[in-house]
């Protein structure tokens, strides 16, 4: 991945063997790292939803367009398996209590579930899955979910984190087949 000299991000898509090393080596960092981020180490930022609110009350002008990013169905998988799943339905919670609506890419879908078409890495995909996303916010306007969108909102919070529980741990109980 590198950026051009207009700031336009350019990504090359790799075979599929070099794409199976990187997630490979990326997932193991993920897994083995020292470092906060990892999911041995992990630890909800107990700031996150101040943090959210100050920038809402600090631009109140603003259409803040509120979403989650795919990644590959292993680290939906590594959520699940390090008892963090009440930690990644709070995150999405309080995005959606406090911007009134997210669209949410991070869950059990078509594109975590084929990591070799879509991503480079474990949490980075390639530019045209951006292009569906933005397909998915704007141009066909997900009023409802969709094969790689759910739109959260306040009205069906509940619902949804209920629809995630589920698929989160139906994802967990395949892998280990």
């Amino acid at each position: 991945m590198y950026y051009d000299r207009n700031n336009v991000k350019r990504t090359t898509q790799l075979n599929p063997e070099e794409a199976k090393a990187n997630i490979a080596a990326l997932l193991q960092h993920a897994l083995n790292s020292p470092f906060p981020y990892s999911f041995n180490n992990y630890k909800y930022n107990e700031s996150y939803r101040s943090i959210l609110q100050s920038i809402r009350d600090d631009n109140p002008g603003a259409v803040i367009v509120s979403f989650t990013t795919p990644v590959i169905q292993q680290l939906l998988v590594e959520i699940v398996r390090h008892n963090l799943l009440d930690e990644y339905e709070r995150w999405i919670r309080e995005v959606v209590e406090v911007n009134g609506e997210c669209y949410h890419f991070m869950f059990p879908n078509t594109l975590s579930r084929d990591e070799l078409k879509y991503f480079n890495d474990p949490n980075h995909y390639y530019p045209f899955v951006a292009d569906m996303m933005i397909d998915a916010m704007y141009n066909k306007k997900a009023e409802g979910d969709t094969d790689i969108c759910m739109r959260i909102t306040r009205k069906n919070l509940e619902e949804k984190i209920l629809l995630l529980r589920r698929l989160m741990l139906e994802a967990a109980a395949a892998a280990k087949q």
